[in-house]
């Protein structure tokens, strides 16, 4: 399979996983000018504990507990299907400034007064499955 292929499934994968756990997909893909963002979500506040959420689906959040603070989350869906690294490590200071644009732009243009959080979803294609990992408030934007 093509890596555009494996990318769309990795967001498929992606949104199930994130609508499971209540958060409200608003929009797949969004472009702004020549940035993407792969995905924007209504969701809960995320705080850190120290035990690691695992499901049935070998999907795991480690260290996230959601308390009932809707926040907007600007997602970034990196997948592998060898990998050496984890996927998450390939979302460099270039492509954190291009979300940062992105997302302050569909903020201002959809007049939302929600708090801003920059996530990451690392899918690893596994010959046994998949394995997921979400990073919660990867980055911060410097405003």
């Amino acid at each position: 399979m093509n890596s555009i292929l494996k990318g769309a499934e990795a967001e498929a994968i992606a949104c199930s996983w994130l609508r499971e756990r209540g958060f409200k997909i608003v929009e797949r893909n969004y472009r702004h000018n020549h940035l993407e963002v792969d995905i924007i979500a209504v969701g809960p506040l995320p705080k850190r504990v120290e035990e690691a959420e695992k499901s049935c689906k070998e999907l795991y959040v480690p260290g996230v507990k959601f308390l009932s603070t809707p926040v907007l989350h600007i997602i970034e869906v990196r997948s592998r299907e060898r990998p050496i690294i984890d996927p998450a490590l390939t979302v460099d200071e270039t492509k954190q400034k291009n979300l940062i644009e992105a997302a302050s732009y569909y903020a201002l243009s959809h007049r939302l007064d929600l708090e801003l959080f920059f996530d990451i979803i690392s899918v690893e294609f596994l010959q046994n499955g998949e394995r997921l990992r979400f990073i919660p408030d990867a980055f911060r934007a410097e405003w």
